[in-house]
């Protein structure tokens, strides 16, 4: 508002506020600040709760308190058929009768196992019995028998004595409406027998189960994760929801799991056709099935949080009458967080609807900007192109380089190794992931600063925004526990769009420059990174595809840098291609060494 006292002085804050241009000083400042807020977000999702000391209330969930009995199973390796897996076997057994509980073993053979020769699995199965007759049955599942080559503290220690803490709190609790059954699975490791034996030999059994959750881990450390439900999972995961303290849990990731499946017990117990879910921790792989996947090494605070899932499970779903017909549902649910604490969740035909009226919009806004010539069609093919030579760059460096490492270790891969020749999900891998994330942000900054210079920023955008149409409605349509990582991305990009060819003159807003940029960047990467992040254990094949769905954000905040910092352009070439380029060889490197030693 200008002042009465001092005209001069008030356009002169008018003017600071309502300025031409941010300086491209300030506009580097701010965009660093959201990258910034968009890691923490990200970042708030992935982390585990604190885990609660020995002395916490009886009736909770204590990871020190289950941290005592890893130490007697993770002692050494106890694999199927071995000396100390009985020793395992025993000490489960006697800890579940001292909780007043009756469990008992149920063996098979299985002859001429790959690699293994003849073994004889021995289950360990126990019934917590609810109140309520006849009532509902819960399965939990852990596996555990390890390899021959590791002691297992996180596969599966950390599922087995998740399973033995919550039997203690739910017996010092008040008892459940449901019956709760804990499934000790053996000869997980030489291939799923344990669970192939438990259904064919436990029909009935198996019969009354309505609801399977299994707890594994294909890593030592980071959140575990709500990675596969059964489909039909909108009523299930609601409670889910409803009942962990914090949440860990993607869509995206539910359905990225129907294309590559784990290999856990519950692709055999699958096969009953009950509702599961698979609730797994995959951070820092190359420890497993090796011996530093021990107690030394695994995170307390990941063993709190599958505590935390499981006991609240039980008391969740453990106090529903007629529990299959109360979590059947048609669809599933799309649902991802923002925070540690929040959770956004909504049905999966919404999901269509959403992305759908996005594209609708999209289409609307753009056909106006051309008709009033406030676009060029010419301009914004070029942005396309530009933004797809970036995308298509980027996946064929990281296929390169990916290659390159096959190639250097593959000699050196034993059996146990034989599906990870570079172990996804360790420390070296996700220095090489990040080196190549930097790699595709340099190329695409590149090409947008040389072939995109002297043409108009919305021009661009929109180009590039035609790419994520594309995602928009494939995923939308066929894909959507995925949609919402592009549909609500491109809906704060539309507002943008919207405003630069609605009211032009906003373009000159500094307020308005300055809320664009955390627009383009904070919905995108806080939604892209922890699915990236999670998704690189699947597999080193996947990362190409990983890198290209990350080039993705960087490819609708690249027209905005290259119109706003054009001054600093070589100097954002070589700030992330050099550093680029060392992370990626400083993986392959240190796992070289790590593997040597």
């Amino acid at each position: 508002m200008l002042s009465e006292e001092n005209p001069v002085q008030g356009v002169r804050q008018v003017h600071n506020l309502y300025g031409k241009n941010v300086s491209c000083k300030i506009t580097l400042t701010f965009c660093l600040l959201a990258f910034l807020l968009s890691l923490y977000i990200a970042l708030s999702t992935l982390a585990p709760t604190r885990a609660k000391p020995e002395d916490a209330d009886v009736t909770e969930f204590s990871a020190y308190r289950a941290y005592q009995h890893l130490q007697v199973v993770a002692e050494k390796a106890h694999h199927t058929g071995s000396a100390y897996n009985e020793t395992v076997r025993k000490y489960i057994l006697e800890t579940l009768q001292d909780i007043n509980l009756d469990p008992y073993i149920q063996g098979k053979q299985f002859r001429g196992v790959e690699h293994w020769g003849n073994l004889y699995v021995q289950n360990i199965i126990c019934r917590i019995e609810g109140t309520d007759s006849p009532n509902s049955t819960i399965m939990l599942v852990a596996h555990y028998d390890t390899m021959p080559t590791g002691p297992g503290a996180m596969d599966d220690g950390s599922g087995v004595v998740t399973l033995l803490e919550t039997a203690r709190a739910l017996q010092a609790g008040e008892p459940l409406k449901n019956d709760v059954i804990l499934l000790f699975t053996d000869g997980e490791e030489p291939g799923i027998l344990g669970a192939q034996a438990f259904i064919e030999d436990n029909q009935d059994l198996a019969d009354e189960v309505d609801l399977i959750v299994n707890f594994d881990a294909g890593g030592t450390d980071g959140p575990a994760v709500l990675t596969e439900t059964s489909t039909g999972n909108a009523k299930m995961v609601q409670r889910l929801l409803d009942s962990a303290p914090e949440k860990t849990a993607f869509s995206s990731l539910v359905d990225l799991s129907r294309f590559f499946p784990s290999d856990t017990d519950i692709r055999v117990l699958e096969k009953t056709g009950k509702k599961y879910m698979n609730i797994i921790v995959s951070m820092h792989k190359e420890r497993i099935h090796t011996p530093k996947d021990n107690v030394e090494s695994f995170s307390i605070n990941t063993l709190q949080q599958q505590g935390n899932y499981a006991l609240g499970i039980c008391r969740e779903f453990g106090n529903i009458s007629d529990l299959s017909s109360e979590i059947k549902s048609e669809g599933d649910s799309i649902f991802f967080p923002v925070s540690n604490w929040f959770m956004v969740v909504y049905d999966q035909n919404w999901g269509v609807f959403f992305s759908l009226l996005a594209a609708l919009i999209y289409i609307v806004i753009t056909f106006a900007g051309l008709r009033s010539k406030k676009l060029s069609l010419k301009n914004m093919l070029a942005g396309l192109t530009v933004f797809l030579m970036g995308i298509i760059s980027a996946g064929a460096i990281s296929f390169t380089v990916i290659g390159i490492a096959r190639l250097a270790f593959r000699s050196r891969i034993d059996r146990f190794f034989r599906y990870e020749l570079f172990p996804i999900g360790s420390e070296y891998a996700n220095i090489l992931i990040i080196g190549l994330v930097f790699i595709s942000f340099a190329i695409m900054s590149y090409a947008s600063y040389r072939f995109m210079k002297k043409k108009i920023f919305i021009d661009l955008l929109s180009g590039t925004m035609f790419v994520w149409l594309i995602c928009v409605v494939v995923t939308g349509l066929f894909f959507p526990g995925l949609s919402y990582m592009f549909v609500w991305p491109f809906v704060f990009t539309l507002i943008i769009q919207a405003f630069y060819i609605l009211f032009p003159e906003i373009e000159h807003v500094r307020i308005f420059q300055i809320i664009s940029l955390f627009l383009l960047i904070v919905p995108a990467f806080t939604l892209f990174f922890p699915v990236a992040y999670i998704s690189s254990s699947v597999g080193l094949d996947k990362v190409p595809l990983i890198i290209m769905l990350t080039a993705l954000p960087f490819g609708i905040i690249t027209p905005y840098l290259q119109d706003k910092l054009v001054k600093y352009s070589k100097l954002i070439h070589v700030c992330t291609g050099i550093p680029g380029i060392a992370l990626s060889l400083s993986g392959i490197i240190g796992f070289a060494i790590w593997y040597k030693g």
